[in-house]
């Protein structure tokens, strides 16, 4: 064994593929094909890595971990929920032995991250805001006191510590139809909703089904964990969100709700910070 790598025992390419419509990159291990067509199995411990532009690649940071064994090579692998909206990004996959010694990084190409919408990530789960997204505005909180003496014509203002973090209100429409990787409601497994049909009537089914859909999103956006929002238009920030409300849409006698909430940033978007939160989770070893 040479003292600083190991050769990865892993015939396979890893593939990254932008998803445009959930705003993530897919990650695929693409296997390498035996003499006569089959697929070389894998074993072993890996660890996924990603370096992006935000700091010209310097650093690589963790992104999951995964055991395998004996298993084919994986179409789907991972998903990179935590992307910057026009930042490069290339992945790497390492095999790793027991002491802590790694190989050379299999890597994939650059992918630039695009989309559209606006995005809540806790980690786990994923709002789409589709529907009427909204930023109505957006400031800097600092701490800053205004005094007044009777020898100067003028105030003076005083800047206290070292506050400054941002603060902005979002506010969208709820609909099932914004959860196509089912996140928050599977209707396939739901025994309530068995009958459910894929349109927009205003029927029992999709009543019941707007229903659960729109309490499932409430309690998770009031559940207190931090969150990623990310949006082209105000960029990436680690907030939480407070004062949630609904508010019926008539039109649709009440089958559909708008959501609104007060974002407040509590961290930097750095990769430390993803770790520290919970939105990125490299310690825990998933078995495929």
């Amino acid at each position: 064994m040479d003292a600083e790598s190991i050769d990865p025992e892993l015939r396979a390419d890893l593939k990254a593929e932008l998803n445009y419509e959930n705003a993530c990159i897919n990650l695929n291990l693409i296997g390498h094909k035996r003499p006569n067509g089959s697929d070389y199995a894998i074993s072993g411990k890996f660890l996924l890595s990603r370096a992006s532009s935000l700091d010209n690649y310097a650093t690589w940071l963790p992104i999951s971990q995964f055991t395998m064994t004996g298993e084919l090579p994986q179409a789907f692998l991972f998903r990179d929920y935590t992307i910057a909206q026009g930042a490069t990004y290339i992945y790497s996959l390492q095999q790793h032995n027991d002491y802590g010694i790694y190989s050379n990084r299999i890597l994939t190409d650059y992918v630039t991250a695009h989309f559209e919408d606006a995005y809540l990530f806790d980690g786990e789960r994923q709002l789409r805001i589709r529907f009427n997204p909204k930023v109505s505005s957006f400031k800097t909180v600092v701490q800053e006191v205004k005094k007044t003496t009777l020898g100067s014509k003028h105030p003076f203002i005083f800047r206290s510590g070292a506050v400054e973090y941002k603060e902005f209100p979002i506010a969208g429409l709820i609909s099932y139809m914004m959860d196509n990787d089912e996140f928050f409601l599977s209707k396939s497994d739901d025994l309530y909703i068995n009958d459910w049909e894929d349109t927009t009537d205003i029927i029992d089914e999709n009543i019941l089904v707007e229903r659960l859909f729109k309490l499932q999103v409430l309690d998770w956006l009031n559940d207190g964990r931090p969150k990623l929002f990310k949006s082209p238009q105000e960029g990436n920030y680690i907030v939480r969100l407070m004062n949630v409300s609904l508010s019926p849409i008539d039109s649709t006698s009440r089958m559909i709700h708008n959501f609104n909430c007060t974002a407040t940033e509590i961290a930097d978007f750095t990769s430390e910070n993803l770790d520290k939160y919970g939105l990125i989770n490299a310690h825990d070893v998933v078995t495929y």
